[in-house]
């Protein structure tokens, strides 16, 4: 999640003349901040959850550097910005949030250690061929024959299958008890790389707003 702070501060025993300069600028920072949180979710939305996929083989890759590859589109989707205003004793704080309620967004923001009940079965790119047989349904296309679990020389356990008599056997998913995903910080890295498009935002709101007192 994206966050965007702006204070605008007070004083005690400020004469009444000031308080309605005071409203149209942070009327004026208040949309400042507006376009600023568009700004953001355009760069996430068009750059950091857009990403070309890595080459990794047997799995499909997640997407290079600080960026998420593009799937189904329901990260992109889940993208929703905010602004709101918040009075604490002197000061007024305009914050303008852009996040996603989607909870592995946030796994691959911050990363995280995801472990298996006891197993985690991850999907290869033969898995997706066979995607409609896994759900329990049925398919023209592709049908399995044959399932088993076979050790690699190096100790990985994978769930093979093979289609029909004379199929050949193909790993479907990999078995484990547990994956690492490190932090992309899509949305940290959105943010710093943007910070002087939006200060340039803010410091014309704000002349805007003395120009219209």
């Amino acid at each position: 999640m994206a966050t965007i702070f702006i204070r605008s501060r007070g004083a005690t025993g400020l004469s009444q003349r000031f308080t309605k300069a005071n409203a149209k600028i942070g009327a004026e920072v208040e949309r400042g901040v507006e376009r600023a949180t568009i700004l953001l979710e355009r760069e996430l939305k068009t750059s950091a959850l857009r990403g070309q996929r890595a080459p990794s083989g047997l799995f499909r890759g997640g997407g290079v550097g600080s960026t998420l590859a593009v799937g189904t589109g329901a990260a992109r989707a889940s993208i929703v910005r905010a602004v709101f205003t918040k009075i604490e004793g002197l000061t007024r704080r305009v914050v303008g949030v852009v996040g996603s309620p989607l909870v592995y967004l946030a796994v691959h923001e911050r990363g995280a250690t995801i472990h298996g009940r006891p197993w985690l079965t991850i999907p290869t790119i033969y898995a997706r061929r066979f995607q409609t047989i896994v759900r329990g349904k049925t398919s023209k296309s592709a049908t399995l024959a044959t399932t088993f679990f076979k050790r690699t020389k190096s100790g990985a356990i994978f769930l093979f299958g093979k289609t029909g008599k004379r199929g050949k056997a193909v790993p479907l998913f990999l078995l484990k008890h547990s994956v690492t995903l490190r932090p992309r910080r899509m949305f940290a890295s959105t943010l710093d790389a943007n910070r002087a498009a939006i200060s340039s935002l803010m410091v014309r709101a704000v002349e805007a707003g003395v120009r219209s007192v």
